[in-house]
């Protein structure tokens, strides 16, 4: 696995389909929002973003992609962006803080800066 750490202070910006990792964590979390959602699929994005907001749907989250420990001794060459509790970053013009969620999660809750 490849990760890239960034400085502190410095708020990275991150796009859908960012994998996001906590260093020394088996989980990754892939990241991923409305817009994104419907930007694959050919539908009009700021409809289904209106709609998701008007609904209280979440328009930006985390999916957590899971782990599995193996003997497997080939090594993973995808990048993942190394996150630490409490960093920001900016996601669709929108500044998120990663918190801690239940059940090994995390959470993007968004910030006013």
């Amino acid at each position: 696995m490849i990760g890239v750490t960034f400085a502190k202070g410095v708020k990275p910006i991150v796009f859908d389909g960012d994998v996001l990792t906590l260093k020394g964590c088996l989980n990754n979390w892939s990241l991923n929002s409305v817009i994104g959602y419907a930007l694959k699929r050919g539908v009009d994005h700021i409809a289904a973003y209106d709609s998701a907001k008007k609904a209280g749907h979440a328009t930006h989250w985390a999916e957590n992609l899971g782990a599995a420990i193996t003997n497997n001794t080939l090594k993973s060459k995808a990048c993942r962006i190394v996150i630490a509790y409490g960093d920001i970053i900016t996601f669709h013009d929108k500044t998120f803080r990663i918190e801690k969620a239940n059940n090994n999660n995390i959470e993007l809750v968004e910030v006013n800066q």
